[in-house]
């Protein structure tokens, strides 16, 4: 129950928690961060980016992820249509990065509004979910970089060509070898160059018709067989 702690409300929602497998938690909401040290028996809330401005400012935490000993987060700003990322060291909290405009889309509005994080070793794959390429809907954008600490480098935005817009991006994960998109369609896309490119490795998987008009089953989330955090 997280009812007494300063900020809380059901708009926007949580869409996201991670943990360092020590018992130290953390997740987001809007522009506040969460933090337990004691396997989520009692939080803490900061406002980290309250004094933010301009290309800086979190207007929604979106995604949140634990790897090479930092934590980073991914958001939207209350203008522009990218989404953004930022890090810091698990050894201080308290002190980010500026954001970095991971060159993807967000998913913009509706209750699907979340960022999913793959990470191995400090690699981490940026996938919005839903959001297709504004200039052309038959893609979808994802995003990689490398994490440690505050320092965010080799921010790289992939274009996947899904061929249409039901076959958007849903959830991805990773086991440290293989990395695995699933899609609105019930497609699968997979990598094996710590994100670097990808192949459609499944099309179509399940029926032909579903009762919402979509070829194919709906997969929801992908997870791999693995203990993280990785």
């Amino acid at each position: 129950d997280i009812s007494g702690l300063t900020g809380t409300s059901t708009s926007p929602r949580i869409v996201g928690i991670d943990g360092d497998g020590t018992g130290k938690w953390m997740f987001g909401q809007a522009g506040r961060i969460y933090y337990s040290t004691d396997d989520g028996a009692s939080w803490a809330v900061s406002t980290p980016f309250s004094g933010d401005s301009g290309d800086n400012v979190v207007d929604e935490i979106t995604g949140i992820k634990y790897t090479n000993s930092s934590w980073v987060i991914s958001y939207e700003q209350s203008s522009g249509s990218n989404t953004f990322i930022r890090s810091c060291a698990a050894s201080d909290i308290t002190d980010w990065s500026n954001g970095v405009d991971t060159g993807a889309p967000t998913m913009g509005t509706g209750d699907h509004k979340r960022t999913t994080i793959a990470s191995y070793s400090g690699r981490i794959c940026v996938a919005p979910n839903k959001a297709l390429d504004p200039n052309n809907s038959s893609n979808a954008i994802i995003a990689r970089a490398d994490v440690s600490g505050k320092t965010i480098s080799n921010v790289t935005a992939i274009t996947l060509s899904i061929g249409n817009t039901t076959d958007n991006v849903r959830d991805l994960a990773t086991d440290g070898i293989t990395w695995m998109i699933t899609t609105l369609n019930g497609d699968v896309w997979e990598s094996t160059d710590n994100a670097a490119s990808w192949s459609k490795t499944l099309d179509n998987m399940g029926a032909t018709n579903d009762t919402n008009g979509v070829s194919g089953d709906d997969p929801m989330t992908v997870t791999p067989n693995v203990y993280g955090p990785l």
